[in-house]
């Protein structure tokens, strides 16, 4: 058994919670400062844990309804690790509520009406096809120049690598060089790429040579200076890198179709604080609100609770002036 340090005063604010009584953010900021001031404590070797391999229920496909505005969303029937992930996280928070903390799990972002800002790209093997407009550009000229697209543009959202959306246009236009057409007939004045991307030949869609016709597409206003747009669709296989900054207005053409996606944006609202949520979260508060210096980890090892003390300040403590 391991003995604390961290005084009287946890011990008084963690028998007032099982009261009934919540933890405001002046006691949080309190047991805080006690645990930053604590000694690290001993931990004991552990022979480890034994594992056991569960039976797992079969899975039908989940319909979540919103807590909103009521709206079914369905998600499909082979998701079931994201299943298990919300299991948790909804257990954890009422655990955690049990133990005088305010917290509540915010689930908003499965519903696809109320979650529709969130990122729903990334196919992971399903069918389910998103979208999403341009709603902003880059403030430099150079990389505005080399973006690509204007305000309003319409994408077909294929996936995520990398922190960016996989993306293809979904109106009939592509880029090419000014210098290798003629504006007005659309006559090709010398062997001409089509590119997805302006000023990146590894986007080239199309070749085409001298004397064939395009149809060139009138300029708007954000058009790169040196490129004109044509019309050519864009073939399934081919995709561009996109920042997840510059696209908003994301909708499923499925609409009933919710893409597991979302479950990466479910967050704690602590009280009245909105923070992303993470399954690990639950551990080192129940170990914190329980008075505990030692917490395990994923792998069920052993570690100081002392460790985790930027992610408790994050979640509990109040933002320093």
């Amino acid at each position: 058994r391991v003995k604390t340090t961290l005084g009287v005063g946890i011990s008084v604010l963690s028998a007032l919670a099982a009261q009934g009584k919540d933890f405001d953010r002046t006691e949080l900021n309190a047991m805080l400062d006690r645990l930053a001031a604590s000694p690290e404590p001993k931990i004991e070797p552990d022979a480890g844990a034994m594992c056991y391999e569960m039976a797992e229920p079969r899975l039908e496909s989940y319909e979540h309804q919103c807590r909103k505005c009521g709206a079914k969303t369905v998600y499909p029937p082979d998701q079931k690790e994201w299943r298990r992930y919300l299991r948790t996280l909804r257990n954890g928070a009422l655990s955690l509520k049990a133990k005088g903390l305010n917290i509540e799990l915010d689930d908003s972002c499965l519903c696809r009406k109320c979650g529709k800002g969130v990122f729903i790209a990334g196919e992971n093997g399903l069918s389910i096809t998103n979208r999403g407009k341009v709603v902003s550009a880059p403030q430099d000229e150079d990389e505005r120049r080399k973006f690509g697209w204007r305000i309003g543009d319409e994408l077909q959202i294929v996936g995520m690598e990398d922190g960016m959306f996989r993306v293809r246009p979904i109106s009939k236009e592509v880029w090419i060089r000014q210098g290798d057409v003629e504006p007005n007939s659309g006559l090709i004045l010398k062997r001409a790429e089509l590119l997805l991307h302006p000023e990146d030949s590894a986007y080239a869609l199309w070749a085409y040579d001298l004397g064939e016709k395009v149809k060139v597409i009138k300029g708007k206003a954000g058009d790169p200076s040196g490129w004109l747009r044509v019309e050519k669709s864009c073939p399934p296989e081919w995709t561009v890198d996109v920042d997840p900054r510059y696209v908003g207005e994301m909708t499923s053409l499925k609409e009933n179709i919710g893409h597991p996606d979302r479950f990466r944006h479910l967050a704690w609202v602590i009280n009245g604080r909105r923070i992303d949520a993470r399954s690990s979260d639950i551990e080192i508060l129940s170990a914190f609100l329980s008075n505990k210096r030692i917490v395990a980890d994923e792998f069920d090892n052993q570690e100081p609770l002392k460790k985790y003390l930027p992610r408790l300040r994050e979640l509990l403590g109040e933002p320093k002036k």
